[in-house]
């Protein structure tokens, strides 16, 4: 079993993926890595959502969803709508099929980390830390 991280300690975390077993596989790396709280959202608009209503620390997305995608929920989070702190929370993308042009304008918009589906516990660890 992995150490808790220390880091992460008291930290909630937000889950946004269409796929059942991606959220689930993640839960279990977050839970592994010793986040406090772990929510979770099918989609961008339900993570834009609980991230203004609950607050987070850290946002993990999905790029490609159907509906509000990762990259327009980033673009929403940044631009500070409806509460400026919006702007200042960490997102990281978890993709496996996502397009250079993709990749770019998410580093435009300002995404924390990209990391590559099926994402291992260590490369999540040193993605946040």
């Amino acid at each position: 079993m992995t150490p808790k991280e220390p880091a992460f300690d008291g930290k909630t975390v937000l889950i946004v993926d269409d796929e059942r077993f991606s959220r689930t596989l993640m839960r279990e790396i977050c839970t592994q890595l010793g986040f406090f709280r772990i929510l979770m959202a099918e989609n961008g608009q339900q993570a834009l959502e609980q991230v203004r209503s609950t607050g987070v620390d850290i946002v993990l997305s999905d790029l490609a969803m159907p509906g509000m995608d990762g990259l327009q929920l980033l673009e929403a989070l940044r631009a500070g709508n409806g509460n400026p702190n919006d702007s200042e929370v960490p997102v990281v993308f978890l993709t496996g099929a996502a397009t250079e042009a993709m990749l770019r304008r998410a580093m435009v918009v300002g995404v924390d980390r990209c990391i590559a589906k099926p994402p291992s516990i260590e490369r999540v660890r040193r993605s946040l830390k």
